[in-house]
């Protein structure tokens, strides 16, 4: 192999895997939402993250949220995934917990949010690029 062949076999690596971490600077920081997610109102605790290095379904955020007995599991849910709607580019895998229990996405909201950002988009509208959060608006789940 060339050594001319060599350094384009590099560069293009480079590029790619500069690429994998799905960051972008036009998004609202992750701080920023993981602090908004712990005051929606029935949230008790949070632990989210956002895994921006991933092999199989690309970068996505993931964790639990647990809430209170009383607090709407959904509508909690929506929002939260309202919120992260504005942040890093990627899928969601945040669970719900309450009273020790995981509470499935998929039952409380009708779908799945990993890999299905088109529904996150007819849900939610398209991705800003704002680094401003804005507070959704009532989510679907929350207008009942």
């Amino acid at each position: 192999m060339t050594a001319s062949r060599l350094v384009a076999i590099a560069a293009v690596t480079s590029l790619l895997l500069a690429g994998c971490s799905g960051r972008t600077r036009d998004a609202v920081p992750d701080d920023v939402l993981f602090d908004e997610i712990a005051r929606i109102r029935g949230v008790t605790e949070t632990d989210v993250a956002y895994e921006g290095q991933t092999w199989t379904h690309g970068p996505f955020y993931t964790g639990a949220v647990t809430i209170e007995a009383s607090a709407d599991a959904a509508c909690v849910l929506d929002r939260v995934y309202a919120m992260l709607w504005q942040g890093q580019p990627g899928s969601f895998t945040v669970s719900l917990l309450r009273d020790g229990t995981f509470l499935i996405s998929e039952d409380l909201l009708g779908f799945a949010a990993i890999g299905n950002d088109a529904q996150l988009e007819r849900r939610y509208g398209q991705r800003t690029g704002s680094r401003t959060f804005t507070e959704p608006k009532d989510p679907p789940a929350c207008r009942r």
